[in-house]
């Protein structure tokens, strides 16, 4: 039985390797609208390339829709126009996670857990560098966090 319990958590270890890239098409992403503490405002064009790096780079927490109450989301939204659609992401700025609609996912769906292969589902993943969520906003360029 203990075997079976070290595989299974070596499963999941080895879906934690995956980055949002890998299943959306980031560079597709027209614009961004930002709903957050500072207002609501379109993303210029150099926070949309900052916006589009960091969204790459988040790694997948497999088993997301049962984890997105733990993490506290719903304050930030995020609305991304791809492809004539617009998708919303969710997080909250402390939080260093996004939750992501599986719809948006285009590209490959193999390194999905089998609880986020559901159409509804709300995809997890954390941002790999600290961002703060609230500095998407009207004014000057996007600072990194220490």
């Amino acid at each position: 039985m203990c075997i079976l319990a070290t595989a299974c958590g070596s499963q999941k270890q080895d879906l934690q390797e995956h980055r949002l890239r890998e299943f959306v098409d980031v560079r597709s992403i027209e614009s961004v609208e930002a709903h957050n503490y500072s207002g609501h405002h379109w993303l210029t064009a150099a926070e949309l390339q900052d916006f589009k790096s960091r969204l790459g780079s988040m790694q997948y927490a497999p088993g997301g829709s049962g984890q997105v109450k733990s993490v506290d989301m719903g304050t930030t939204v995020f609305v991304l126009h791809t492809h004539g659609h617009a998708y919303q992401l969710i997080g909250r700025p402390t939080s260093q996670y996004l939750g992501v609609p599986n719809k948006l996912v285009t590209q490959t769906r193999d390194g999905l857990a089998a609880e986020d292969q559901q159409a509804d589902a709300l995809l997890l993943f954390k941002f790999a560098r600290p961002t703060n969520l609230n500095n998407y906003r009207k004014g000057p360029s996007i600072p990194d966090l220490p």
